[in-house]
């Protein structure tokens, strides 16, 4: 659990660098002052940073519970009956 909680950090860390390294050069493109530009950046980074921490967490929450061994179970062909395309589930024994 550890290790997968560390490459979520440095996948959140790069996804935030890189973000950080685009508005960067944008930026500099941009006639803004020195200190502007490295605050915007710096800020873009931070808020990249917490969005996929965040991410994360609700992903984790929303995945709590779920049973990927049980996925098999449900399924099933689907078929259509009719003209109006109402569907029918026929599950396989």
């Amino acid at each position: 659990m550890l290790a997968r909680q560390r490459l979520l950090f440095i996948r959140n860390l790069a996804i935030a660098l890189v973000n950080g390294l685009f508005t960067l050069i944008i930026l500099l493109i941009a006639p803004l002052g020195l200190l502007a530009v490295i605050v915007n950046t710096f800020l873009v980074i931070v808020a990249s940073f917490f969005v996929g921490m965040v991410g994360d967490q609700v992903i984790r929450w929303l995945l709590a519970g779920f049973d990927p061994t049980r996925l098999s179970e449900g399924r099933g062909e689907i078929t259509y009956l009719n003209s109006e395309r109402s569907i029918e589930r026929c599950d396989r024994d």
